[in-house]
């Protein structure tokens, strides 16, 4: 029943968010930010443009060439290819989150309930911009879910998953981690086929769909754009990369221009490195995909220079990984604190809040002090410490 229940809650989330902002007057010029930067890539590349060039008020491509042949294979109708591309985000995220737990009690719907709260502005945010992290969630917790069962699978989504966002190879460590530890007998397999699926997609695909001389181009052009990222991105209030919004404190703190990445740096080993503990103890790997994967996204985000505050899309395992947490080992006081914070910081994210309570115009404002960064902060706080 509790499983049905879960189907049934998702079901209705998936339909929801599918009609978000719906409008049946579709038209290219209004497609969502990020999804009109992959349909020019698209055409120029059919014209036989340089997919990375851009006008002065154009966005740049800047995802990997590996992901130009699967773009070339989209329908040719851009409303057809928009709704496909959508909807198979929001089914792999759906998915991932129903087969990345072992429904058992009502503890478990409330706390799906309680991440889909928390992950709802943010999966909105994700959809309207044309951002990929319903997407990646959904593969990344398909990999875990697939581990122990079926390993060669969960090698080739690992490969997939940088070919569509670089930051996402961040997620290779706790599976690199957990097959060091645990030697398998598929360990070698798993290896080969890691590295089989990623010469495919970073090379072999390109190559035989698009040859040698352009390939090699769009690899120089990919790296180009890579290397002259405008600056001001890194400042940006909706910026919430640790490493962003503690950088104000380089001028405030006296030697803060080598303490404060140090800071950083400590915050985020000292949290791999009870993320690792977490990995190494887990005794159902696979069965426990949506707690273990939450903590390593989280992470990542923290840790990436560029770390969007959309990215609460990534959140539905938010409980599941808090829960997952031996509350016996921990001070209450402590664990009640942390819970206040992530409250605390959920509320002020609400325009709500922001506009009648503290007189905040608009959440950039709010972003700017860091609200989802001490957001995910204390997620991580409440399920590895």
């Amino acid at each position: 029943m509790v499983r049905v229940l879960a189907f049934g809650i998702l079901s209705l989330v998936a339909v929801s968010l599918f009609f978000r902002d719906y409008s049946p007057h579709f038209s290219v010029e209004n497609l969502p930010h990020d999804y009109h930067v992959l349909w020019k890539v698209k055409t120029r590349v059919a014209q036989g443009v340089d997919p990375y060039f851009a006008s002065w008020n154009e966005s740049k491509y800047n995802y990997s060439p590996g992901l130009i042949p699967f773009l070339q294979i989209l329908p040719n109708n851009p409303q057809v290819a928009f709704y496909l591309v959508r909807g198979l985000a929001i089914l792999l995220w759906v998915l991932g989150i129903f087969f990345g737990v072992v429904w058992r009690s009502k503890r478990d719907l409330l706390c799906l309930c309680g991440g889909l709260i928390l992950a709802w502005q943010g999966a909105g945010v994700t959809l309207a911009m044309g951002q990929a992290e319903l997407l990646g969630l959904g593969l990344m917790l398909l990999a875990f879910r697939l581990f122990d069962t079926k390993p060669m699978a969960t090698a080739w989504i690992l490969a997939f998953l940088p070919i569509v966002k670089l930051p996402w190879l961040f997620l290779w460590i706790p599976f690199g981690y957990r097959l060091w530890v645990t030697q398998p007998r598929w360990a070698l397999s798993f290896r080969i086929h890691l590295i089989l699926a990623s010469f495919l997609g970073w090379l072999a695909i390109p190559l035989l769909t698009a040859g040698t001389e352009l390939t090699l181009q769009w690899y120089l052009s990919w790296l180009e754009v890579l290397k002259h990222q405008n600056p001001e991105l890194f400042t940006l209030p909706a910026n919430q990369s640790i490493w962003s919004r503690l950088a104000p404190l380089k001028s405030i703190v006296p030697g803060g221009t080598l303490l404060i990445p140090l800071a950083c740096l400590g915050i985020l080993g000292f949290l791999a490195l009870q993320g690792l503990r977490q990995i190494k103890s887990a005794r159902h790997f696979s069965s426990k995909a949506l707690a273990l994967t939450t903590p390593w996204v989280l992470l990542m985000q923290l840790a990436n220079p560029l770390a969007w505050y959309w990215a609460g899309a990534y959140l539905p395992g938010a409980f599941f990984s808090i829960f997952e947490n031996d509350l016996g080992k921990r001070s209450k006081k402590i664990f009640a604190a942390m819970l206040v914070v992530l409250a605390l910081t959920f509320l002020f994210q609400q325009k709500w809040v922001n506009g009648w309570v503290l007189g905040i115009p608009d959440r950039s404002a709010a972003h700017a002090y860091g609200v989802m960064t001490v957001h995910w902060l204390s997620i991580l706080g409440l399920s590895l410490l």
